[in-house]
C-alpha cells in the first residue's frame, strides 16, 4: 500500500488548496518564499487556535498513536510510520500522513471502527464551510488512491450552541458530520486540479493573474504586497462602504485612482465627501458632530 514512491511530494493539502484558490499563489509560495511576510502575530494566533482544538477533538478517540513528524522535511518518516502502524492494525491514529503520485496528505484522525476506516478532519470553526469540503476531497483522493479504503470521512467542528457548564463536554462541544457524499461528488476534479496544480509548479516564470476577489477567499493571500504593488495606498479600494465587487469592478474597467471614477458613477454622501476631500487635498473634520458625541 506504501506510495511514498522514492520521490518527495510536489503537492500537499496546503498547496493544492493555494493553487485552487490561485495559480499565482501557488507558484510564488513555492518559489519566490523571499516575498512572504513574516507570520504576523493574528495569523499565528489562528494557526495556534487550530493546533488545540486538533489536540480537543483527539480526546473524541483516545489511546491513538500520533504519527506527526519533527518537522516538515520528515513527511516520508511519517507516512511510513503511518503505513506501519495500520498494518499492525492500530485502531486510532492521529495525523496520519499518505502519498500518492506525489501528493501528500495529512489527515487528523484515522479510526478502524470494526474493521473499517473513518477519517475525521479537525476544523477551529463552528460552521461546516465549502473550502473544508474540498480539501478533505482532497485528502479522500490520496488515501483512497494509496490503498486504504475509507468506508467514512467527517469533518469535526466546534458546537456554536454549546454553553460550557461546569467541565468541558467534548461530545456537546463539537459536532461531526459526514461530508462523503460530497467528497465522492468532487473526486474527477480533484484529479484534473492535481494535474493542473502540477503543471503550475513547472513554470520557469510567474503566472499571470490578475487580482481579484479570489486574493481574500476563501484564505487571505500571503503575497497581496506583491500582486498589489501596482495599486497606491489611496484607490477606489479604500472607498468606505462600496461593496467588494463593485469595486473590482472599477477596477477592471481601469478606474483605479479616484480622478479615474466615471463623471456619472452613483456615490453616497459619505463616499462624494471622501473623494472630494483627496482631490482638493484637505481633512474634512466636524468638529461640532465629535464634541456632541
Amino acid at each position: 500500500m506504501n506510495d511514498c514512491e522514492t520521490y518527495r511530494h510536489l503537492l500537499s493539502k496546503s498547496t493544492f488548496m493555494m493553487g485552487h484558490q490561485c495559480s499565482r499563489r501557488l507558484w510564488l509560495y513555492k518559489n519566490r518564499p523571499d516575498l512572504r511576510p513574516e507570520i504576523s502575530e493574528s495569523h499565528q494566533m489562528v494557526f495556534t487556535k487550530g493546533t488545540n482544538t486538533g489536540l480537543l477533538a483527539q480526546q473524541l478517540f483516545p489511546g491513538g498513536k500520533d504519527a506527526t513528524p519533527v518537522d516538515y522535511f520528515s513527511y516520508p518518516a511519517a507516512i511510513q510510520q503511518t503505513y506501519d502502524w495500520i498494518n499492525n492494525s492500530e485502531a486510532i491514529i492521529y495525523e496520519p500522513a499518505f502519498q500518492y503520485d506525489r501528493v501528500m496528505a495529512a489527515l487528523d484522525i484515522l479510526v478502524n471502527k470494526n474493521g473499517s476506516w473513518h477519517a475525521y478532519e479537525v476544523k477551529a470553526s463552528n460552521e461546516l464551510k465549502e473550502q473544508f469540503i474540498m480539501d478533505a476531497a482532497l485528502q479522500y483522493y490520496v488515501i483512497t488512491n494509496a490503498g486504504l479504503p475509507l468506508t467514512d470521512i467527517s469533518i469535526i467542528h466546534l458546537n456554536r450552541d454549546y454553553v460550557r457548564q461546569g467541565s468541558l463536554d467534548l461530545k456537546q462541544l463539537f459536532k461531526i458530520v459526514s461530508i462523503k457524499k460530497e467528497v465522492l461528488a468532487l473526486q474527477k476534479d480533484i484529479k484534473t486540479w492535481v494535474g493542473k496544480n502540477k503543471k503550475i509548479l513547472l513554470l520557469k516564470t510567474e503566472p499571470k493573474k490578475d487580482i481579484g476577489p479570489h486574493c481574500s477567499d476563501p484564505y487571505e493571500c500571503e503575497f497581496v504586497d506583491h500582486c498589489w504593488s501596482h495599486i497606491p495606498q489611496i484607490s477606489v479600494f479604500s472607498l468606505t462602504r462600496l461593496n467588494g465587487a463593485k469595486k473590482f469592478e472599477l477596477y477592471y474597467k481601469g478606474a483605479i485612482e479616484f480622478h479615474q471614477l466615471p463623471a456619472n458613477y452613483a456615490l453616497t454622501a459619505s463616499q462624494q465627501l471622501q473623494v472630494k476631500a483627496y482631490k482638493e487635498n484637505y481633512t474634512h473634520i466636524e468638529r461640532a458632530n465629535i464634541k456632541t458625541w
